[in-house]
């Protein structure tokens, strides 16, 4: 359940996972917006493989609540293990999915495998939903650089 004064923070990513420079950066990003709400932080993801799962996994360690929302297709959902910390949402289409990330969240943190926005791929999608919608979007390239749109 979801509280007004709980901030509730979005992620998209790649399936190929985020390298060293992006984790570092979303660790720092999710630390400091705990900072700033005194803890009260909400963490919403698509639950796939690779990114997802590093993400969460940064988030558990922080004590930060997730929201895991499933994509439509089983064999690109991440392994949860244990009950506490989390909740999972039943499978949606990928594009519903992408804009309940979206649209229940305040901040979209934007984890792509490129540097230059692409066409295709959900993570793009994503981040084009969030412009759209006019949430603050950050995005986090793998050079490490962080581009904020919406701050």
């Amino acid at each position: 359940m979801t509280d007004d004064k709980i901030l509730q923070v979005g992620f998209t990513g790649t399936r190929n996972g985020m390298n060293y420079l992006q984790k570092r950066e979303v660790y720092a990003q999710l630390k400091a917006l705990q900072s700033k709400s005194c803890g009260l932080i909400e963490l919403s993801h698509g639950g796939c493989l690779g990114s997802d799962e590093q993400v969460h996994a940064i988030a558990q360690g922080l004590k930060i609540f997730c929201h895991v929302r499933p994509g439509s297709d089983p064999k690109m959902t991440m392994h949860l293990s244990g009950n506490r910390g989390y909740h999972v949402y039943p499978r949606k289409s990928y594009k519903v999915r992408n804009t309940t990330i979206v649209t229940s969240t305040s901040i979209l943190i934007v984890a792509p495998y490129e540097e230059c926005e692409q066409v295709r791929g959900g993570t793009w999608m994503t981040y084009r939903i969030g412009l759209r919608y006019k949430s603050e979007v950050r995005t986090i390239y793998p050079s490490g650089a962080v581009y904020c749109v919406g701050e």
